[in-house]
C-alpha cells in the first residue's frame, strides 16, 4: 500500500493536529508545568505525599454494564505514567528540581 503524503496544514507542521493554542505556543507549555509543579512542591510542604494521590473509592469499583464492565483502573499503573510525562520523582512523587538556565 503506498504512503500518502499529509496535506494542508499537517505537512507544515500539524498545525491541524492541535498542537498549537492560540497564542501559538505549545501545549505543553513550560509555564504550565511550572505552576504544576509549584503546587505540587507546595502541597509536599503542608504534607501531601504521594499516598495521598489516589482515586475516590467509588471510581475504584468495577462497572457492572458498558464497555468498561469489570475494569478497575490500574492505579500504580496511571501514576507511573503521569509522574514520568511530569518529569517527577518515582518514589516520592516530587517534582524533580528544573536544571538551572
Amino acid at each position: 500500500m503506498p504512503v500518502r503524503e499529509p496535506a494542508g496544514a499537517a505537512a507544515r507542521g500539524g498545525v491541524e493536529r492541535g498542537d498549537r493554542v492560540g497564542s501559538g505556543r505549545r501545549r505543553s507549555d513550560p509555564i504550565g508545568k511550572r505552576i504544576v509543579n509549584l503546587k505540587r512542591r507546595q502541597n509536599h510542604k503542608l504534607g501531601l505525599r504521594r499516598t495521598d494521590d489516589r482515586l475516590p473509592a467509588h471510581l475504584l469499583k468495577p462497572l457492572v454494564a458498558g464497555g468498561a464492565a469489570g475494569i478497575v483502573p490500574d492505579m500504580p499503573a496511571l501514576l507511573a505514567g503521569a509522574y514520568a510525562e511530569l518529569g517527577w520523582d518515582p518514589e516520592s512523587g516530587q517534582p524533580v528540581p528544573e536544571p538551572e538556565a
